[in-house]
């Protein structure tokens, strides 16, 4: 982590008009769109680093229709 990373970042969300931030929100909706996008779970699995499928499912799957998810992976280009 870059030194005073976490005032930084703070500062950023702030700037951007972000009041509420949810921990691992990213994280979260990078899992979301690739499950609903590529529907493959277990490469997912494996790019996030988790031993089984049973975190995934429990923790990281929101709702994600597959035109918001391939709107995400457009913006990424």
């Amino acid at each position: 982590m870059p030194r005073n990373w976490q005032n930084r970042w703070l500062a950023l969300r702030r700037a951007a008009g972000f009041t509420h931030w949810v921990p691992d929100v990213c994280r979260h909706t990078f899992a979301s769109c690739h499950a609903a996008h590529f529907r493959n779970l277990p490469e997912l699995q494996l790019e996030m680093g988790h031993r089984d499928l049973s975190l995934l499912r429990s923790r990281y799957m929101m709702p994600t229709s597959r035109r918001t998810a391939a709107r995400f992976w457009r913006m990424l280009k």
